[in-house]
């Protein structure tokens, strides 16, 4: 507490006390001497109002306490001029008493001397009218006492200030530590580069950090006061069951899920949450502490995928070759067993045939996840590629009533690629889109350039209003053998996603159920080949 604010109470105390004293004053006056004249004329109530006036409207404490002190004694004058008894030269003490509630050492040294200066002036004027019984003796005992009285006050004075200054101290020193511990609390809830949340027991935000915004995708003022769609509707009942464990004070760290941004878009998180506990053990709060991990989580797959590419590259190389010279020999009998019309068994041998040729395309696309031989790289405009493999799939798109829609950021893009590969990638596609709209649709191209990290990229999004792709199955797209078509072999997308990572490109996959599917291939755009290992 600051000096001029401990001054200012202790006036504003003061004018309180002095109010109940001179009407406590002048109820007793009236009951027991059964007089009025203590208000005729009023000359201490008007004291009394006149301090409290300037007390309240000066904005200078300490010019108000020498006010409140010379109030008081004026009072007191003007009561022993009105009535000079003993009993009211005693008043003067109160004076000094006063002083001593402002802990100033030379206050009380100014009243002490100022008290004893009234009393002798009031004994002398009024000697005879008020002690006529009185030895002169008891003067000196009276000064004796003022004197007492003044050492007492100065050492209690002393010993009040003495434990104010430590009070201070200890204040200052908590206030101090409270700082440094709201300034690392602040420099940690701003800077973090995890989201943090903090929900009341309504599951209203309270206060969010800056990697909210920027995880989340809304706002500060958005959040705070609002529930917001953070969690997806299929996660919001073990949700709500990890919120049952929050309030009965159980902690969660470390546990994966999926969140929902502002833009609808899923994330795969890593959250921490804790309740918020009162002095009386009450959880008042809750806070979440959150992770994005779906770049990581993206990292781990491709290098899933990467593993499974390398393990079927080197089954392809070991075992193709054994399995295809067999495989002509068996081929090249049932061919000849074929050509001859008396053949009894030429029903059977017919579909041998075909199984046999559905066996050599398997391994034909199996031999492309080996380790790859010599590939031409050279320029080529990503128009003509396109164009080319929309003109190769043109019939099939017209017998299933399907149209293509193209969107260019940018016309005549050039690239270092393999053609007959990038041209393979889509037609990967756009036979997948196909399959997916068996009563007819739209496949849309959209096409952009960007940079990413200082290097120019172009980005081919292929999308349809297809059926879409469960989540469950989404996520095994790429797996070796891993089909829903009937007569799939589970390799086409495998081999698409080596063919340009082999460009040093990236592929993506988002759908949704009952809207469509988005294969999005983003491709660096080389003067030169791209140095691939």
């Amino acid at each position: 507490m600051t000096e001029e604010l401990f001054l200012h109470e202790r006036n504003r105390l003061l004018l309180k006390i002095w109010w109940f004293a001179y009407l406590l004053q002048l109820i007793t006056f009236v009951l027991i001497e059964q007089k009025f004249d203590i208000i005729l004329p009023p000359y201490g109530l008007m004291i009394i109002v006149g301090i409290s006036v300037l007390v309240w409207k000066l904005p200078k404490a300490s010019i108000s306490m020498w006010l409140v002190i010379l109030g008081i004694y004026g009072y007191i004058i003007y009561y022993n001029l009105n009535y000079p008894l003993l009993v009211n030269l005693l008043f003067f003490y109160l004076g000094m008493i006063v002083a001593s509630l402002y802990l100033k050492k030379y206050l009380i040294i100014f009243s002490s001397v100022f008290s004893a200066l009234l009393m002798m002036y009031f004994f002398h004027k009024n000697y005879m009218t008020i002690f006529e019984t009185f030895k002169p003796a008891d003067l000196f005992y009276l000064i004796l006492f003022s004197l007492l009285l003044m050492i007492y006050l100065l050492f209690h004075t002393a010993n009040i200030q003495k434990i104010n200054h430590s009070t201070q101290e200890s204040e200052r020193a908590a206030r101090r530590e409270l700082y440094s511990k709201n300034s690392y609390h602040d420099l940690l809830f701003e800077h973090a580069q995890d989201a943090i949340i903090v929900f009341d027991l309504n599951q209203q935000i309270i206060q969010v950090n800056p990697a909210f915004e920027k995880i989340y995708g809304w706002t500060k003022e958005e959040a705070i006061g609002n529930q917001l769609p953070i969690i997806p509707s299929h996660r919001i009942k073990e949700a709500a069951e990890r919120t049952s464990r929050i309030l009965k004070g159980e902690s969660i760290p470390s546990l994966h899920t999926q969140d929902q941004r502002k833009d609808g878009s899923l994330i795969e998180v890593e959250i921490t949450l804790s309740p918020i506990i009162d002095e009386e053990k009450k959880v008042i709060a809750m806070s979440a502490i959150s992770r994005d991990v779906t770049f990581r989580k993206e990292t781990e797959h491709r290098l899933r995928q990467s593993e499974k590419l390398s393990l079927a590259g080197e089954m392809a190389a070991g075992v193709t070759h054994e399995i295809r010279n067999p495989l002509t020999v068996i081929s090249g009998f049932i061919q000849m067993m074929n050509e001859k019309e008396t053949n009894p068994f030429q029903a059977y041998t017919k579909i041998m045939q075909a199984e046999l040729e559905r066996i050599n395309l398997i391994i034909s696309e199996f031999l492309v996840l080996s380790k790859p031989q010599a590939v031409l790289f050279r320029k080529a405009l990503l128009d003509e590629l396109i164009q080319d493999t929309v003109l190769l799939f043109e019939t099939e798109l017209h017998l299933k009533n399907i149209q293509i829609e193209q969107h260019w950021q940018e016309k005549n893009l050039s690239l270092f690629c393999e053609e007959n590969q990038i041209k393979q990638v889509l037609l990967n596609v756009f036979k997948n889109a196909a399959d997916a709209m068996p009563d007819g649709g739209k496949i849309r191209i959209h096409v952009e350039t960007f940079i990413q990290q200082q290097v120019p990229h172009l980005s081919i999004a292929i999308s349809d209003n297809g059926k879409g792709i469960p989540a469950d199955i989404l996520q095994r797209i790429g797996e070796p053998f891993f089909t829903t078509k009937e007569k799939g072999t589970g390799l086409g997308m495998m081999i698409t996603e080596k063919i340009v990572q082999g460009h040093g490109g990236l592929m993506t996959i988002s759908s949704e159920l009952d809207i469509g599917t988005s294969v999005t291939i983003t491709l660096p755009i080389n003067e030169e080949e791209p140095d691939i290992p």
